[in-house]
């Protein structure tokens, strides 16, 4: 359930906004929606004379129709996308308003184009975040993980040794591990280094990957690139915000940032803050 309270006001205000223009959308497309159905009662009674105009007029009111229903779906969209976010909140989240940026057009540029480009390199940071997320490991944290996981087959394989006069056993795996060993770890733990060394050929003889990264610079980059983002579409909604002021309508993404549609950053939790 969406609190209000727990938004900054000029937070909750722009939700409501936000609110009214999709139920204006909706009441547009039904107000639309019931002439085109006037015009059809109203035609089969018409005159010949009149009934040309009707069906222009009916042709006009269905292009008319179809721009609402878009702006309709498109608001209701984005409305969605905010409301399940703010629902899903944790509790002990704490927003604040973020700090209002100032846009600034280039010479002959409108907002409309200014967030076209902003979408252009959106679009871009998205390819790259997913390019990034399904970046292979480097050879070296491969070779790694093998040694890692050869000195765990080597322990589990390790026996244990019954000697008593004229007794001498060999027991591999213990209570310890189950399941029991299997030859695997018994290898492991007979020679390691001939396992790893037949690994590493197997490693070094594997297809390379388009794109390897560490661990460490993947996340980095991720965590670059979600920073990233975050400031272009806040730039981006400083664009709409502004075009809006000059009466221009400019379509909010379905996938745009709550965080930039309402103008938050997020604040320490309650929890912390204690």
């Amino acid at each position: 359930m969406i609190v209000l309270s727990n938004l900054p006001l000029k937070a909750r205000e722009k939700f409501r906004a936000l609110v009214d223009t999709e139920n204006e959308a909706q009441s547009l497309v039904s107000a639309t929606a019931r002439q085109l159905s006037e015009l059809g009662r109203a035609l089969a009674t018409a005159p010949e004379d009149e009934a040309a105009n009707i069906e222009f007029e009916q042709s006009r009111m269905r292009a008319r129709l179809q721009q609402h229903q878009d702006n309709y779906r498109a608001r209701s969209a984005i409305n969605s996308r905010v409301r399940q976010w703010l629902d899903g909140l944790a509790s002990n989240t704490a927003l604040d308003a973020a700090k209002p940026l100032k846009v600034k057009l280039k010479s002959g540029q409108t907002h409309s184009q200014a967030v076209a480009r902003l979408r252009e390199q959106i679009g871009a940071l998205r390819s790259e975040r997913t390019r990034t997320e399904l970046a292979g490991p480097t050879v070296e944290e491969i070779k790694a993980a093998a040694v890692a996981h050869v000195s765990k087959l080597a322990e589990r394989g390790k026996p244990r040794l019954f000697i008593e006069h004229g007794k001498f056993e060999v027991r591999f795996g213990t209570e310890d591990f189950k399941p029991q060993p299997d030859i695997t770890c018994i290898i492991a733990w007979a020679d390691p280094d001939a396992l790893l060394k037949r690994l590493e050929q197997q490693i070094d003889a594997m297809p390379k990957p388009k794109l390897s990264m560490s661990a460490k610079a993947r996340t980095d980059r991720l965590a670059a690139v979600k920073a990233e983002l975050l400031e272009l579409e806040r730039l981006e909604e400083a664009h709409i915000e502004a075009a809006e002021q000059d009466g221009q309508l400019i379509v909010r993404r379905s996938e745009a940032d709550p965080f930039a549609v309402l103008g938050l950053v997020a604040a320490r939790s309650k929890a912390n803050a204690a």
